[in-house]
């Protein structure tokens, strides 16, 4: 049964609805414009469950998509309200953290801000309507101490923690961690290999996975260095990745590039114009090594220390004697068509490129 169908008459993708019980009320609290730069909160009552849901006459009743393109935090949305036992409200939801006007790196964040009750209708944020960076937080928050998170991983226990991620079900295990080190198989998947559209069958494919362990990036700057030793052969590459959605990734690795031994940086990029769901996708990957140096040992630094946009890239025997390889643009690989999802995430990887390989390599003390 519909009880709703749109807060405004062009309103798209009305989504993620959320139902309160409120005193004489039911609020629906629902997203609509998209998640990205048009998303808004809206919210309409009604005194029956299944009745007629009046919308709100200030909706949409948080959003920042009139406040423009170089707005601080954008794509606010997908709202979901929180009681206290003192009597006081927030509301918790996504956003994103824009960088150097343009970028959203960091992908969809939880933002927090108060609410309060006016006429039997929820004020998000008072006196300012907009999200803020901070706000007084009530003194009857139960407050939770979680432990900080760890700048430096040595590898010194399994399993590893949740802050590590997969790119893809890992139908196979293709790490392992022993002796304070993280060892990675070179699988014939790469870890950007061309984007097929979107299927249901793709449940049953065993091989949507790649050797890949990686952290999310947490702020716009950040520094993250990695000690590995590997030997590639034919067509094996090994190193570290920052990563964005559709085949947007900077490979800082270790290959064989005109039968020599080199250190380089790999920008990946895609070309489409569809989204994978959506039919007759299609699409281009783009390869271009954009810095290359020798290098015949098989242990190596390698560090990307991303200021904003700004990646410099370093390599080198140890921490106290980096080379700079070259800087690289960050907004190559976060364009808008990328969209903010889940935003960055950095790790290191091992691959084959089309050819099977049992070559671990070995990578200890990212931080």
């Amino acid at each position: 049964m519909t009880i709703f169908n749109s807060a405004l008459r062009t309103g798209a993708s009305p989504e993620s609805p959320h139902l309160y019980h409120v005193g004489d009320y039911y609020y629906l609290v629902i997203a609509e414009g998209g998640t990205e730069h048009y998303h808004a909160v809206m919210v309409a009552r009604s005194r029956e469950l299944f009745g007629f849901y009046e919308g709100n006459p200030a909706n949409p009743v948080m959003t920042h998509r009139h406040m423009g393109f170089q707005c601080p935090i954008i794509n606010v949305g997908h709202a979901d309200l929180v009681d206290l036992p003192d009597g006081s409200w927030y509301a918790v939801m996504l956003a994103s953290r824009l960088i150097d006007g343009e970028c959203k790196n960091l992908g969809r964040e939880t933002f927090i801000c108060p609410v309060v009750w006016e006429r039997d209708w929820p004020l998000f944020s008072p006196k300012t309507g907009q999200m803020e960076w901070e706000y007084d937080a009530p003194e009857s928050l139960p407050w939770t101490e979680y432990p900080p998170v760890k700048e430096r991983e040595d590898f010194d226990n399994e399993p590893l923690d949740l802050i590590w991620n997969f790119w893809g079900t890992p139908y196979e295990k293709f790490y392992q961690v022993q002796n304070s080190r993280l060892r990675l198989r070179c699988i014939r998947q790469a870890l950007a290999e061309d984007i097929r559209p979107m299927a249901f069958e793709a449940e049953k494919e065993k091989d949507r996975f790649v050797s890949f362990l990686a952290r999310r990036q947490l702020e716009p700057d950040a520094t993250v260095t990695c000690q590995m030793m590997f030997q590639p052969e034919d067509t094996e590459s090994a190193g570290m990745a920052v990563v964005q959605a559709m085949n947007h990734q900077y490979h800082l690795e270790r290959a064989i590039q005109d039968g020599q031994q080199v250190v380089r940086l790999v920008l990946i990029t895609e070309d489409y114009e569809l989204q994978p769901y959506m039919p007759g996708f299609t699409s281009k990957t783009n390869r271009e090594v954009l810095a290359s140096a020798a290098w015949e040992a098989p242990e190596i630094i390698l560090q990307i220390k991303m200021e904003h946009e700004k990646f410099t890239v370093n390599y080198g025997a140890g921490t106290e004697s980096l080379k700079e390889l070259c800087i690289a643009d960050g907004k190559k690989i976060n364009p808008e068509i990328v969209g903010c999802m889940t935003g960055t995430i950095v790790g290191m990887y091992a691959t084959g490129n089309g050819r099977e390989s049992e070559i671990l390599q070995n990578l200890t003390g990212l931080k």
